[in-house]
């Protein structure tokens, strides 16, 4: 159901983020027996060319997997929905609109549903004519789904066991023909390649060869012309084309011929492409090329059929011939430097070969479609036009149009249904129309006219302005052509556009007049091509009134073989009308298109919606069956000239055909014919001369992934739960990451919410280059690929999109199994933007929110003080956050709900009266008390008691807190609760590790370094220790330690039982090292559950695991403020001064720096993101110092810090540009502490004291 299809959908993409599909499939490289513990079905997918055998062990049961395509993760996805054939969905809600149940209808275009961009689809249905808009996705809802199967793209199957066995099928191994300069292998009788094709196939020659020109192979044509294909004596590839002259071009590429190399020879138009091993080494136009006309042709391989060449010397195998260029995505961008199938509409990038080649190798198979039925959607698919590459693209039927004087018709007609209609030109153009660049089209020379109903303007080489209905994609476009008197007329949806027409005037000349607004039709030059001065006499009748009547005939009868030529109607008893546009070619029904418009051409191979009366269809006028294949052809402009559509074009749904594939053989190595897997009859057997041998080189890859669920039918596994795109992939993650970092700010300072965010595309909120140096992920992936982002972006929203609808079924709160969907979701908490997850969680807040009350509470401040006095490095048990979770320990958990203020405070001893200011006071001095010695819950890390790495000035948990004090930490999280709910930020300074476990994320060792990165260090030098040369039996030497280990607040800890008799050796320090890191990261894990307990108490949790650490972080403390004033007053110079230039550059710079740039910059000159909070604790601690830095020239340098120190070497720029320039670059992408640990360079600086 489609339910399913949505949660799965979304699980592929959180199993993605997760890498949960990447880390359990198991590559199988031999033959041989395959067990997975656990594991309920094994799925297996093949990657090679080989036929395997696998064998369920329990059943015995053999299946055989044949020549598999692609790799494993290869997503069944659709690049369009346009054309594609619908029935009904589950959320259908429209009656009998339609045809009722059953019928079928054709997308004719994506639309956007209540502002959502491409969540709905307009269908035309086939049954009753009409169309309307549907939902397709739009927040999960299916009004149509897909009557046809998508392509999987792969081979696999299941094994219900655990356990399988692989064996090569007798019959499969790979063989390589080898030759030995006398023999060949040729395929006769092959159709005309004289237009388009690829030859793959593999060479190696092993043996010595000096200075040979060898012959590969050959396609040879009986109209008379040859291709050829050699390696010259520098072993480079050289292509030959002999038509009425010899041309040849020389790929610079050398190859290793001493293993095996693939190459693709690509002809396209004039245009040739030569791959290596996939890369397009290169390309060639053939002034030529086009004199290659059709004729049966004929392969042959190794031989040399003139004495100018050698015969091959060497191994070729799998020998594949295609009947088009499999690489054009490639040379639309490298070659024409044009974007092919890159249209703005959501697409995925161009196919490549091999997801083009299984594509055209499967098909798209059909379910639940009659014969009938399948017969009626051709008569749509086959001539449905949608351009997908960026040319403004030209096409019309060949041999359907009016081809001479003697047709017996003089009123003729053709209609369009309009898919998508940006920018069209639709009407009629002459055989000998020529359209002069590619921003021009039907209706830009004097040979053509068209219409274009949203521009409001029709075209015979000069623009004409009109006033008419704007059409819309649905409608239907009817084309009115009576050549003996000289109209032209459009329709609209069945009504004649008066407004929109063409007529030939008296002097028969070639230009045209201004239309005039009435019921008479206007006057038009020379509709069919007279010159000046000739004169012809034309049949005149009076003018009359256009009805237009509907007609349904059915179409009988099977299609025909396409038209190739023009089919010209036996002449008439009477005589033709006397008129020279037969000079001209004929007349043709045709249209442009720019990138990503399309229509559904109606020539008469299917009822028309608005026959005119008095007309008859372009095949009949043309004398064509109505149940003929039509071919179009579309003006080229590679070429500059009319040629048959091709795939290379990329304007119609055409798949290429292999022609056949010569891979490996079962036979004898002595015979001398091999089978024929071509798709034509060459009486089943090839000619050929050598001997094929077995390639003990090809391996066999197959990928096995388990499955640990029972599920109702193994063809639900293959591809449910693939990821759609790379890009989820979980080495992604921190691209993505970042990327929904950016758009997180973009949404902050537009002030978006979601439904405004999902509508934007990426050019909308895409950084300047400048704004890139501050998202250095960003700037990799815009330098790799411009493109990525946008991509990434697209697939982002559509994940947020759809995890909306996922949270519905899942519960976030309970602790759940590391698979179960619920963890799958919280790991992808990163890829979630904060306007999704802040809309949930503020509609939570505002729903659990308790009226304000009207408590009070009294603290003692000169209590608190006395008792500070006393011993300031003691617990304070008179402390204010002491006395407040005195007062408010019986107060039930609804009491901290409200969103306003807590309680009211009265301070003893003291005449103020809180009005919002005493109880701020209050949290300021709850912070100041917990970041000190007076309250036994907070320690600085370890970082920061030895001053060294990251975030020295941050806090952790007291590791025994719990054990004494769980209360007051129940408390703290109420009070965590408290600041989200009121926005009353607590001024603390808490590591990543406590407020990650907090939202119960994972945490790593890189969240261990930023407590103590000493110990990370250390244990990183012990894992790794041979590679230091230290052997076994140097270790005691070098290490003396036993399995303890010194906690957070310096307690000597046992690791093991007895762990302080127990020595670390080389053999266990593997051990050692693990047991000391899952202490370290783990040994604040009560104290945090504790906390936890009390912030659940006053918010719900139920969304917590959807944020960030950092966002869960801001939720509480805010954003910390940097005073750059305060540091400026605690800030000395050495070699320099205040009013020095370059430093008031700097300073100026600072001050212009956003907070979050700030932080950066403290991080990267002193390794904390806050400063002192007064002027009194700046003093007591470190200034700030600046260095002047006098390399020359000062531009080329950075500036260079030592947090050590808290100081900056500052090189004298020349501008304050370059300034600003420098120093944000360092203190985003320049996080590396390297200078601290060289005590000797750091006294040179002169702050040794």
């Amino acid at each position: 159901p489609v339910w399913y299809q949505r949660i799965t959908s979304i699980v592929a993409m959180l199993m993605g983020f997760n890498g949960q599909m990447r880390n359990q499939d198991t590559v199988i490289e031999s033959e041989g027996f395959l067990f997975i513990p656990n594991a309920h079905s094994l799925q297996v997918v093949g990657t090679s060319s080989l036929t395997h055998t696998i064998e369920d062990l329990s059943s015995h049961k053999k299946v055989q997997l044949c020549k598999a395509v692609l790799p494993i993760n290869f997503p069944g996805q659709l690049t369009s929905l346009v054309n594609h054939v619908v029935v009904r969905g589950f959320d259908w809600e429209y009656g009998e609109e339609g045809g009722g149940a059953g019928s079928l209808g054709i997308i004719l275009s994506e639309e956007p549903w209540a502002g959502h961009p491409n969540a709905a689809v307009r269908v035309y249905w086939l049954g009753n004519k009409v169309s309307g808009i549907y939902r397709y996705g739009y927040i999960g809802q299916y009004d149509v789904v897909l009557a046809t199967d998508a392509i999987t793209g792969h081979e696999q199957l299941v094994v219900q066991n655990s356990s399988l066995s692989v064996r090569h099928s007798s019959d499969s191994v790979p063989q390589s023909l080898k030759f030995a300069g006398h023999n060949s292998l040729t395929v006769n009788n092959l159709p005309s390649l004289h237009t388009d094709y690829t030859l793959q196939l593999s060479i190696r020659r092993q043996n010595q060869v000096n200075n040979e020109h060898q012959c590969l192979g050959q396609i040879t044509s009986s109209a008379g012309w040859w291709m050829r294909l050699t390696v010259d004596g520098k072993k480079r590839l050289q292509f030959y084309l002999n038509t009425t002259q010899l041309e040849q071009t020389v790929c610079p590429k050398a190859l290793d011929l001493s293993s095996w190399n693939q190459v693709d020879l690509c002809l396209f138009g004039s245009y040739i492409g030569i791959h290596v091993n996939g890369e397009l080494c290169h390309n060639f136009k053939f002034t030529e090329r086009l004199k290659c006309f059709e004729g049966a042709s004929t392969l042959t391989l190794g031989e040399a059929l003139d004495e100018a060449h050698k015969s091959w010397t060497g191994e070729i195998r799998n020998v594949r011939l295609w009947d088009a260029p499999m690489h054009m995505g490639v040379y639309y961008s490298q070659i024409f430097q044009r974007n092919y199938n890159m249209i703005d509409l959501g697409k995925t990038t161009p196919m490549t070969l091999d997801r083009l080649a299984a594509q055209s190798l499967k098909g798209l198979p059909t379910k639940n479609l009659s014969g009938q039925a399948l017969e009626q959607v051709s008569l749509y698919r086959n001539f449905t036009v949608r351009n997908e590459h960026s040319d403004f693209a030209s096409l019309r039927p060949r041999g359907v149009g009016v081809l001479s004087s003697a047709c017996p018709h003089g009123k003729v007609y053709y209609e369009l249904k309009l898919l998508s209609c940006s920018c069209l030109q639709l009407g009629w153009s002459f055989g000998n129309c020529h359209i002069e660049s590619r921003d021009l089209g039907i209706g830009d020379c004097k040979l053509s006219f068209a219409v274009d109903l949203c521009r409001q303007s029709m075209w015979n080489a000069d623009t004409i302005e009109i006033t008419e209905a704007v059409w819309q994609p649905g409608d239907t476009l009817g084309c009115l052509l009576d050549w003996k008197n000289g109209e032209m007329m459009f329709s609209l949806n069945g009504r004649v556009l008066i407004n929109a027409s063409f007529k030939r005037d008296e002097n028969n000349s070639m230009e045209h007049q201004s239309p005039r607004h009435g019921s008479e039709l206007d006057g038009m030059g020379a509709l069919f091509g007279l010159s000046d001065g000739e004169e012809e006499e034309f049949y005149e009748t009076e003018e009359e009134v256009v009805e237009v009547i509907p007609v349904e005939a059915p179409i009988e009868g099977p299609i025909e073989a396409p038209i190739e030529a023009p089919i010209k109607p036996e002449p008439s008893d009477s005589q033709p009308t006397p008129n020279s546009w037969v000079d001209q070619g004929g007349i043709f029904p045709s249209g442009s298109f720019l990138t990503g418009d399309g229509a559904i051409w109606n020539l008469g191979q299917r009822p028309f919606e608005h026959l005119p009366e008095g007309y008859v269809s372009v095949m009949t006028a043309a004398g064509v069956p109505q149940n003929s294949a039509v071919v179009f052809e579309i003006f080229d402009f590679d070429e500059m000239s009319w040629q048959p559509v091709a795939f290379r074009h990329g304007v119609q749904d055409i798949n290429p055909e292999l022609l056949g594939e010569w891979l490996y053989s079962g036979v004898s190595t002595d015979s001398t014919i091999i089978p024929d897997t071509s798709r034509y009859n060459h009486d089943g057997v090839l000619k050929v001369a050598g001997e094929w041998t077995p390639d003990n080189e090809t391996s066999l890859k197959l990928k096995c992934r388990p499955h640990f669920a029972k599920t109702t039918s193994e063809f639900e596994m293959p591809h449910r739960f693939l990821p759609p795109h790379s890009a989820f992939d979980i080495v992604h993650n921190k691209e993505n990451e970042e990327l929904v970092k950016y758009v997180n700010y973009v949404c902050d300072q537009e002030e978006w919410i979601s439904d405004t965010l999902f509508t934007k595309s990426w050019s909308d909120i895409a950084p300047s280059s400048d704004a890139l140096v501050r998202w250095p992920q960003l700037a990799k992936l815009c330098e790799q690929d411009a493109s990525a982002l946008s991509l990434r972006f697209g697939i982002l929203v559509e994940f947020n999109r759809s995890v909306t609808l996922l949270l519905n079924y899942v519960s976030l709160a309970a602790d759940r199994a590391p698979t179960s969907l619920a963890s799958w979701i919280a790991d992808a908490r990163g890829m979630i933007f904060g306007v999704v997850k802040f809309e949930l969680w503020n509609a939570q807040v505002v729903a659990t929110a308790t009226p304000a009350s009207e408590r009070t509470i009294t603290l003692s401040r000169p209590k608190a003080a006395r008792s500070r006095l006393l011993d300031p490095n003691r617990t304070n048990p008179f402390a204010l956050f002491a006395q407040a979770y005195r007062a408010m320990t019986t107060w039930s958990p609804s009491a901290f709900c409200s969103n306003g203020s807590l309680y009211k405070v009265t301070f003893l001893g003291e005449n103020a009266i809180d009005g919002g200011g005493p109880y701020r006071e209050t949290f300021t001095e709850f912070c100041s008390e917990l970041l000190s010695p007076q309250l036994p819950l907070l320690l600085p890390t370890s970082n920061g008691q030895h001053n060294v790495g990251h975030f020295r000035d941050a806090y952790v948990l007291h590791p025994t807190a719990h054990v004494h004090h769980s209360g007051m930490l129940t408390f703290l999280g109420k009070l965590f609760g408290v600041a989200i709910r009121t926005k009353g930020f607590l001024s603390l300074n808490i590591s990543q590790i406590i407020w990650k476990q907090l939202v119960q994320d994972h945490i790593t060792l890189e969240d261990l370094e930023s407590v103590d990165a000493l110990i990370v260090s250390s244990m990183r030098s012990i894992r790794d220790i041979e590679k230091n040369g230290i052997t076994q039996e140097m270790f005691t030497d070098y290490i003396t330690e036993t399995f303890t280990t010194l906690s957070t607040d310096n307690r000597i800890v046992n690791l093991v039982p007895n762990g302080d008799t127990v020595q670390v050796t080389f053999d266990n320090r593997h051990e050692f090292v693990a047991a000391i890191e899952q202490y370290r990261l783990h040994e604040f894990d009560a104290a945090v559950e504790a906390v936890r307990r009390g912030l659940g108490m006053v918010v719900p949790l139920k969304y917590l695991r959807l944020f960030t650490w950092m966002e869960l972080e801001s939720m509480v403390c805010g954003s910390p403020f940097v005073d750059i004033d305060l540091l400026k007053k605690c800030t000395e110079y050495s070699s320099c001064s205040a009013t020095d230039v370059h430093v008031t550059w700097f300073w100026g710079v600072l001050e212009a720096y956003s907070q979050d740039a700030r932080r950066a910059f403290l991080r990267f000159v002193w390794g904390r993101s806050r400063l002192p909070r007064t002027l009194h604790e700046f003093q007591l601690g470190q200034r700030f110092k600046i260095q002047a830095f006098d390399r020359r020239p000062a531009d080329n340098y950075m500036p260079v810090s030592h947090t050590c120190f808290f100081s900056l070497e500052l090189p004298r720029y020349t501008s304050r540009e370059v300034l600003e320039a420098r120093l944000t670059y360092a203190i985003y992408n320049c996080q590396a502490i390297d200078g601290d640990g060289d005590t000797m360079a750091a006294n040179q600086l002169g702050w040794e004291d």
